[in-house]
């Protein structure tokens, strides 16, 4: 069986510490949200202006660059004559066609 944990003389990054203290200050704030933590207001203050620095603010995202669309069309296939029109746009409305 493998072992478990770490190996002896581990050292965590600087940036590893930095997101698992960002991720802590964000699910404390959520469970304050859903109700499922109690806490003092300023500390929930302080939670959310370490949040503003933790999550970028998407209000000041600007996109710059071509947007590329493409649509599918579904043409009806051609008719003969104007009888053969007709008859498909009376099945489709179900009034009798038009005659001028």
């Amino acid at each position: 069986m493998a072992k478990r944990g770490r190996k002896p003389g581990f050292v965590m990054s600087e940036q590893h510490k930095t997101k698992l203290a960002n991720s802590q200050i964000l699910n404390r704030l959520i469970k304050f949200c859903e109700g499922q933590l109690d806490m003092e207001p300023h500390r929930a203050s302080a939670c959310v202006a370490m949040a503003r620095k933790i999550v970028p603010d998407l209000a000041s995202i600007e996109h710059s660059g071509d947007v590329q669309t493409s649509y599918v069309v579904r043409m009806p296939e051609p008719v003969k004559d104007l009888a053969e029109w007709q008859q498909q746009q009376d099945g489709l409305s179900g009034d009798k066609p038009v005659t001028h």
